[in-house]
């Protein structure tokens, strides 16, 4: 089993959310104790006990990786669940937050994203230009994940001229 990082580690996302919302806003709802976050579908069974996911925040990577790290050929049926990061979001990474980045992270899932009652897709940069012209014009597949974001009834788009600068 791989070992998660501790809340209390910078580079782990329950300590950047913490940080930066959690400790700001009263939550229903915060991230439960990740024990058993390793085990596949473990944290969608927490989210459908809490009534779903109202409002979900996501963002693109430049393969078209979504909802976290759901990297092409990701299943559009996919739940959350321990993926490997890949080489390229490693780097990528790193490079932003000037921190080494684990090898592992528990990612939602395609499936357990798209059921959020609303999606709210943040996009910014002439980096990512390549990639939205393939997620918004190109067929829907799961050699684009985030292609999977078109066929969602309530997802909004809130896209930087940089990002759209070749559609």
């Amino acid at each position: 089993m791989r070992k998660l990082l501790p809340a209390s580690d910078k580079r782990s996302y329950k300590y950047y959310m913490n940080k930066h919302l959690f400790s700001k806003v009263k939550a229903k709802h915060q991230f439960p104790t990740m024990k058993n976050a390793t085990n596949e579908g473990w944290y969608d069974n927490i989210i459908n006990k809490a009534g779903g996911i109202n409002l979900c925040l996501d963002a693109v990577g430049e393969n078209g990786h979504t909802f976290g790290f759901n990297f092409p050929g990701t299943s559009f049926d996919s739940v959350t669940r321990l993926v490997k990061i890949d080489d390229n979001t490693m780097k990528v990474n790193e490079e932003l937050t000037h921190q080494k980045i684990p090898r592992y992270a528990v990612t939602t899932g395609i499936a357990t994203g798209m059921s959020a009652k609303e999606i709210i897709m943040l996009v910014s940069g002439k980096r990512k230009a390549r990639i939205i012209k393939k997620i918004l014009q190109g067929k829907v597949t799961e050699k684009v994940p985030a292609s999977i974001l078109r066929t969602h009834p309530k997802c909004k788009w809130i896209v930087d001229k940089e990002a759209v600068s070749k559609l």
